[in-house]
């Protein structure tokens, strides 16, 4: 079987990341028992996966995540890291010690697990992010890992990665997002990420707001698991900052300083490194050897394209996945912080399940122009559409039908001194970094 057509295959399956249509959020459309029944004509792959650590939250888990690995394997530790989405490529979401999957290991796991998929011996029916998270409880089983980190897709309750029994579970800030599925409310929202919490075992979370703060820390007691808190337990200060990047002081528990520095732009990603810092340095307190020069080496060199990535400069081409109001929020204070740039154009696309008046208003009002485009994905709002909204709240609105145009458009319009701000979906920068491979930058 060739990579081309095992990916045919896998996506012939039902797709939530693009279904058009809102889901209950629940059997059988996500039904982990019906998952677990199919993993154990497998072996039971995720009873066996060494070390998963779980990231569920709105924003940051993904950043999170690769902070973690990268810590992890400066320890000499073999590292297995789960994402979702990808930019480019399918087999990016499965690496091992920073090296994403073999077109053909991905055909071989497709090939084995086929016949599985087709028997239907389990109830419900499988998806394309139920089969690609047991392909990677495959991956890293035969891969040897040490450690096994798994990005949560959806929520967390439900979510297919929550079949494994984590040995650290971390929470990211939570915001409104996915509210078709998870819940209109904060509250809502927390619960279902609240739903990877294991009794008797370690639970890490980012700063929350009070309702948010309240369900993580009212779980965690119902279930024994002792909880630390970004901004309780351990915290950060920002030392200094530039377009290269952050240096960053953590102060633990016992009052000790850690000083680091941080490749990756916006004060945001500080709280997810003093996340991932805090399960690190408790996991480093149980046995798991990690050095503070490896500590040091992992945050200095983490790698996580798509967030808040400066492509040039002259003029200034900037990349960013944010697609809900408080991630476009975060985006635009960095923006202000970092670029001083004469006039701004923002290239937009984003999903149509999103609050799109939301991101418009948190952007909107530092930028100059607005290029509305789409990602090249079903759920991807008409660019049409999104222009009407966009002439609300800005003069200056074009439209621009793929992100290859918008981006010609974008490049047409701009100034040495300007800003190119690509954002409103990881989609939509995948289409941007895959058009910037093929120009060779």
């Amino acid at each position: 079987m060739t990579f081309e057509q095992a990916q045919h295959l896998l996506y012939s399956l039902i797709d939530y990341e693009k279904k058009t249509v809102a889901l209950y959020y629940g059997p059988p459309a996500y039904d982990l028992e019906a998952f677990r029944a199919f993993l154990h004509e497998l072996g039971d792959p995720h009873e066996h996966v060494p070390f998963p650590i779980l990231v569920a939250g709105t924003k940051g888990k993904g950043s999170t995540a690769a902070m973690l690995s990268s810590v992890l394997r400066e320890a000499g530790h073999r590292v297995g890291l789960f994402t979702s989405p990808h930019l480019r490529t399918v087999l990016e979401r499965f690496q091992v010690d920073g090296e994403p999957m073999r077109e053909h290991e991905f055909a071989g796991l497709i090939e084995e697990l086929w016949p599985l998929v087709e028997a239907r011996h389990t109830t419900g029916y499988r998806t394309v992010f139920e089969i690609l998270t047991a392909m990677a409880l495959l991956h890293f089983i035969r891969q040897s890992v040490d450690v096994s980190i798994f990005e949560v897709g959806v929520g967390g309750r439900l979510d297919s990665t929550n079949v494994v029994e984590p040995r650290l579970s971390l929470i990211t800030s939570i915001s409104l997002d996915h509210t078709d599925l998870l819940g209109s409310t904060v509250d809502a929202i927390a619960q279902e990420k609240a739903g990877i919490i294991r009794g008797g075992r370690l639970a890490f979370s980012s700063p929350q707001n009070p309702t948010a703060r309240a369900v993580i820390e009212q779980v965690s007691s119902a279930l024994g698991a002792e909880l630390s808190l970004v901004g309780r337990d351990v915290d950060y200060q920002l030392q200094s900052q530039n377009l290269r990047g952050q240096r960053f002081r953590v102060v633990d528990w016992r009052g000790t300083r850690h000083e680091f520095q941080l490749p990756l732009l916006g004060r945001f990603q500080l709280e997810n490194a003093c996340l991932a810092f805090s399960a690190l340095d408790a996991v480093r307190r149980n046995g798991l050897a990690i050095s503070e020069d490896a500590l040091r080496r992992g945050f200095a060199r983490v790698e996580w394209p798509g967030r808040l990535q400066l492509i040039s400069e002259r003029p200034y081409l900037v990349l960013d996945g944010a697609h809900n109001p408080a991630s476009a929020r975060a985006l635009a204070e960095c923006i202000n912080e970092l670029i001083p740039s004469r006039r701004r154009i923002l290239v937009m696309g984003i999903m149509n399940n999103k609050d799109v008046e939301g991101v418009l208003d948190e952007l909107a009002p530092h930028m100059t122009t607005l290029i509305a485009t789409r990602a090249d994905t079903p759920r991807a709002l008409d660019p049409d559409e999104l222009a009407a909204l966009g002439r609300m709240r800005m003069a200056e609105v074009e439209v621009a039908e793929d992100a290859a145009s918008a981006l010609k458009r974008a490049r047409e319009l701009a100034g040495e001194e300007d800003l190119i701000l690509v954002t409103g979906s990881l989609y939509l920068v995948g289409n941007v970094l895959e058009l910037l491979e093929r120009e060779g930058r």
